[in-house]
């Protein structure tokens, strides 16, 4: 059976896209939260964001978002141009930091605040993909 793999320039290509969405989402909830012009949302998406973990040092939560997906985007955008193992191990770590702490926060959303916030879950779920699809790419160029 032939395993599933893509190079780095599919994996690098697939993972701006992906990251993109993850920003867009970020910045959508970081202006609903700064502007106080709420969410387009039918769970319970602003006690989320407006509650006490909505915030971290004094910045929500989602600017911090923000700033790891263009993180993710210029780390992907290097990987596109250079080959250099430092810059593997430094997007997995990095992407490593990222699912422990969307973790943590779907933690929180469960079972602390008692409400669900449907973006926040989209961004977990494209940190996950943003994973596998460097995965699948790290798996090719070590064949």
């Amino acid at each position: 059976m032939k395993s599933l793999s893509i190079n780095k320039y599919q994996a690098a290509s697939a993972t701006l896209l992906l990251a993109s969405v993850g920003a867009f989402i970020s910045l959508y909830l970081w202006n609903a939260t700064v502007t106080a012009t709420g969410v387009v949302c039918f769970t319970g998406c602003e006690s989320v964001i407006s509650g006490e973990y909505g915030k971290m040092f004094g910045v929500p939560v989602s600017a911090y978002g923000f700033a790891f997906y263009g993180l993710i985007i210029l780390l992907a955008y290097l990987r596109m141009n250079i080959s250099d193992r430092l810059l593997e191990k430094l997007m997995f770590s990095v992407l490593v930091f990222g699912v422990a702490y969307t973790l943590y926060l779907r933690y929180l959303e469960f079972f602390v605040i008692g409400d669900i916030c449907i973006w926040c879950w989209g961004s977990a779920l494209v940190i996950i993909l943003i994973c596998i699809v460097q995965y699948l790419g790290y798996r090719r160029d070590k064949v």
